[in-house]
Parts: C-alpha cells; structure tokens; sequence
C-alpha cells in the first residue's frame, strides 16, 4: 500500500509539473506576440510581482478586441 501512495503522489506531482509547464509555453506564445514582452521562465514566481500577468492581460484584450476573435465567436455561435 505504501509504494502505490508513494507512486500515486509521483504521479501527482509529475502530471501537476507537466501542466506548469504547458501553461509557460501558452503563456510565452502569447507574450511573444508583443514585441518588448518578456518571457516567463519560472510561471508561479515570474507572475508574482503582476508585471507578467499584466502584460498577458494585455496580449489577450488586444486579441479580443481583433477581427478574429469575433470570427472565432461567431463560428462557436453557429456550431
């Protein structure tokens, strides 16, 4: 029973670094967008101090405000 908790918690933590990590580069890809825009290297820390997410706030509002997000809209309205 103690190697399977043990195995289960691995997993947990493998699965929960493996998602960090998949939201960095998510979050890279949309900085990128802006030139000037500083990556994030270390997501939980990198956010802390709100310049990051600020930053991500903005890259997403311009996108919402783009003729494709209404595109995008518009086609989940139909479908």
């Amino acid at each position: 029973m103690f190697s399977y908790m043990t195995f289960a918690t691995q997993l947990c933590v493998l699965m929960q670094q493996n998602q960090i990590e998949a939201y960095t580069c998510w979050v890279n890809a949309q900085l990128k967008k802006k030139h000037g825009k500083q990556c994030v290297n270390d997501l939980v820390h990198d956010m802390q101090d709100g310049t990051a997410f600020a930053d991500l706030i903005e890259v997403i509002g311009e996108f919402a405000e783009s003729d494709t997000f209404d595109v995008a809209v518009a086609f989940l309205d139909v479908h």
